[in-house]
């Protein structure tokens, strides 16, 4: 399938169908492969194996892996080895890692350890991916949205696959599908698009080998003043990501739409669905009103879907159409800050260093923010538990709808993407071919 997208009238993605529908189809891959195991996870973990006491641990693997790992594979794709070619190692290392996982069901030490390495192969491969797409398109800020969505879909797809499968969440079976996804994606990736490596004269350094050399020579201040919002909106992130089930369940939120009843899991894959549609809007806003205003809108509907639930509740009973407005703007909320954040990036960066770009972003997204993030909420959250079953929600979704209040304000003072690029990423808006 092919989403053809259009900023205006005559706008024609000018990238081959057969390039662009390939891309697609790696980004559904990669999403399925995730989505259908990630999600159920902590049902499988609690109600099967009986390890509720490391969920939390499981889940920060993600974290720990995307601080270890992304830099230096993003090194790998920028100055060794081609891109796609790094994806499928990472693609069947990943598959094989899952299949390891899923075969544990005693040993609570042994599956940390599995998730872990698992974690370090998966983590890394979403930033060579954007890559890869990233170099193959010729308007990247209008034709990778197109190919993004396919990622979304993905994540639906999985999600309803094993939601309709009676009682397939709380076995092993989403991660067996995920490792054969993965293996699948693996001989995929070789027929995708070359993006090659880009060899470097310089002297081969610890520095170099992290991935640290492309920060240590950026001295653009926006391209700073753009990674720190990033980090900073991290932490409202992981309030939602971490708690907003707990939040529904409690509140006893659920919803009936066409006769059929959502609990709060599938509440949530329909904010996911939401994504199909904000994502292909992004190009038409960037022509639009620039993309410094499609973040900033990002951020606003963060802000006010915090505030539908900080105030989305009487008592114990939820104000439903307040909180489905604000697990609705989850498109409207993560598309527009942090997927238009990785347009930008591909603009803003030499060709030479965009692998390594992607990957110190997904290091700031997925690493260390999300590390500094957990530990915020769980901080706010725990002052604001009172028992098991009743906490303070008013005060929990207040911090982070105050935290981006003031993130945002200080990015509309200081981002200015009207300062010149340097001739050198000005290169980065030509097509593959020619850079």
């Amino acid at each position: 399938m092919t989403v053809a997208l259009a900023t205006d009238s005559h706008a024609v993605p000018k990238t081959g169908r057969l390039v662009y529908s390939r891309l697609q189809g790696m980004m559904f891959l990669q999403y399925v492969a995730a989505g259908v195991w990630l999600v159920p996870l902590g049902s499988y973990m609690s109600k099967t194996l009986r390890f509720d006491g490391i969920i939390g641990a499981a889940y920060g693997m993600v974290g720990l892996a995307a601080i270890a790992s992304s830099l230096i594979v993003g090194t790998i794709a920028d100055r060794y080895f081609p891109a796609q070619k790094v994806l499928a190692a990472l693609s069947f290392m990943s598959s094989i890692t899952l299949f390891w996982l899923s075969t544990i069901d005693h040993a609570q030490g042994l599956f940390l350890i599995a998730m872990l390495t698992h974690c370090l192969f998966y983590i890394c491969s979403i930033p060579i991916g954007v890559t890869i797409a990233m170099n193959a398109l010729h308007e990247p800020s209008r034709e990778y949205p197109g190919v993004r969505v396919l990622g979304s879909t993905g994540w639906v797809v999985a999600g309803l696959m094993i939601g309709l499968w009676p009682g397939a969440g709380q076995t092993r079976i989403p991660m067996l599908v995920g490792s054969v996804t993965y293996m699948i994606l693996a001989v995929y990736a070789l027929s995708l698009p070359p993006r090659p490596p880009r060899p470097s004269a310089e002297r081969l350094t610890v520095t170099a080998i992290l991935g640290l050399d492309v920060l240590k020579r950026n001295r653009d201040m926006v391209f700073w003043v753009f990674m720190s919002l990033i980090l900073v909106m991290v932490i409202p992130k992981k309030f939602y990501d971490s708690y907003l089930n707990n939040f529904l369940v409690e509140k006893g939120m659920n919803v009936t739409l066409l006769g059929l009843r959502f609990e709060p899991t599938a509440m949530q894959a329909l904010g996911q669905a939401v994504e199909i549609v904000t994502i292909l809007a992004i190009p038409y806003l960037i022509a639009r009103i620039g993309i410094k205003w499609v973040m900033v809108l990002g951020m606003v509907g963060w802000v006010t879907r915090f505030l539908f639930f900080a105030y989305g509740f009487e008592g114990h009973e939820a104000i439903k159409p307040l909180i489905l407005t604000g697990i609705l703007l989850h498109g409207v909320s993560y598309d527009f800050l942090f997927t238009s954040g990785q347009i930008w990036l591909d603009k803003r960066c030499d060709p030479s260093i965009r692998a390594r770009a992607q990957s110190f972003y997904w290091f700031i997204l997925s690493g260390m923010g999300v590390v500094i993030g957990a530990n915020v909420a769980g901080f706010v959250y725990g002052l604001n538990t009172y028992s098991p079953v009743h906490h303070d929600w008013t005060a929990v979704w207040l911090v982070p709808a105050a935290i981006t209040l003031g993130a945002m304000a200080l990015f509309i003072w200081l981002f200015d993407d009207r300062i010149k690029l340097s001739a050198s990423s000005a290169q980065s808006d030509q097509p593959a071919s020619q850079a």
